[in-house]
């Protein structure tokens, strides 16, 4: 069994005026050349994690990768209950798709080494709020070997790695583990 892959970015020029616009106009005014180019392409999806084929991708115009995108329905048709979040900024996208994410009663895991934003200690402070109330932070190691044993569990190999919810007992993983870190 495969893990989706979903990428979710923004989306521009559909007659939707994006989140920023307010923000943005004069901001472009004074921009360079070089600052403009990269503001048009604000919403590539960067080499190092663009999409393979079979990986799904989705366009948004909000912060949150739910709303007004077809997430939920794609992650319920899939089966999902758990989504590992990467991505950009922190105390933006992330955080609103973490906290929509929660609303809709999936399970949010943010992959700490995974997620940026402009200034460490915005960054710090988000992380550390999503982790007491949204999510489970946790440091892509440990999420490598939660997948490692769940991808063990599932092709039926017996051993430590062949119980996936006795290693999230042992990260202190989940709600009823939280009091446990």
């Amino acid at each position: 069994m495969e893990i989706p892959v979903i990428h979710v970015t923004g989306m521009d020029g559909v007659a939707v005026e994006p989140w920023a616009f307010r923000r943005d106009t004069k901001k472009r005014a004074t921009m360079s050349a070089e600052e403009l180019d990269r503001f048009r392409r604000r919403y590539d999806i960067v080499d190092q994690v663009k999409p393979i084929p079979g990986e799904t991708v989705f366009k948004k115009v909000s912060p949150s990768a739910f709303w007004g995108t077809p997430l939920v329905g794609h992650l319920n048709f899939l089966g999902v209950d758990t989504i590992i979040t990467c991505g950009e900024s922190t105390s933006g996208c992330v955080r609103a798709s973490v906290v929509d994410g929660t609303t809709n009663r999936l399970r949010m895991v943010v992959a700490e080494e995974c997620v940026f934003d402009r200034h460490e200690a915005c960054h710090a402070i988000n992380l550390f709020d999503m982790n007491q109330k949204y999510a489970d932070v946790l440091p892509l190691d440990d999420i490598v070997k939660y997948l490692d044993a769940w991808r063990a569990e599932k092709a039926g190999q017996v051993g430590y790695a062949n119980n996936s919810i006795e290693y999230l007992k042992d990260l202190g993983i989940g709600e009823e583990y939280k009091g446990l870190r």
